[in-house]
C-alpha cells in the first residue's frame, strides 16, 4: 500500500536532519510521506527525486508538487535506464519486502555504488497480497538482517 506506519517517523526525521543531504532519490514514493519529513528539515533549497511505478499514485498524492523529478518506472528498469544518476541520500521506506530477496540484494548493491548513504525500513512478518487491484504491491520476501 502507499502508506506507511509511522513508528520510525521521528528517527528517519532525525538522520536526515543531521546528515542534511543536498540530493535524496525516495525509492517507491507511494503517498510522497518522505517529501513531508525532509520539507521539515531544511530551510533552504535541497534537491528530492522519486520512483514511483504506480501512475495512479502519482496523480492521487500529488506527488509532482513534492518531488522535483518523478520517475514513473519499477526500480529495475530505474537501475538499467538511469546508472548515472547519483544521490546523496536513497531511501528504501517499505519497498523492499516488493522484491525477491536476490532482487532486494541486487538493488542495495547497484545503489551502494551510487550514493553516500542509504536509508531502508520494511515490515518484517507482515503478509500482503496486491492493494486496490495493484500487482506491485504484493509482499514477496520476507527476511531480518
Amino acid at each position: 500500500m502507499p502508506y506507511s506506519h509511522n513508528a520510525f517517523d521521528q528517527t528517519l526525521k532525525s538522520h536526515i536532519c543531521q546528515i542534511l543531504p543536498e540530493s535524496i532519490l525516495d525509492v517507491g514514493a507511494g503517498a510522497g510521506k518522505l517529501s513531508t519529513l525532509v520539507d521539515q528539515c531544511y530551510k533552504g533549497n535541497y534537491k528530492i527525486d522519486c520512483i514511483e511505478p504506480v501512475a495512479k499514485y502519482v496523480d492521487e498524492f500529488k506527488l509532482s508538487k513534492k518531488y522535483n523529478k518523478i520517475y514513473l518506472l519499477d526500480t529495475k528498469d530505474y537501475m538499467r535506464n538511469f546508472s548515472s544518476n547519483r544521490y546523496d541520500l536513497v531511501y528504501f521506506g517499505d519497498v523492499l519486502e516488493h522484491c525477491f530477496l536476490s532482487e532486494a540484494i541486487d538493488i542495495l548493491d547497484f545503489f551502494s555504488y551510487r550514493s553516500k548513504w542509504i536509508i531502508l525500513a520494511w515490515p518484517t512478518n507482515a503478509i500482503q497480497d496486491d492493494w486496490e487491484g495493484q500487482k506491485s504491491e504484493i509482499h514477496k520476501s520476507n527476511f531480518t538482517i
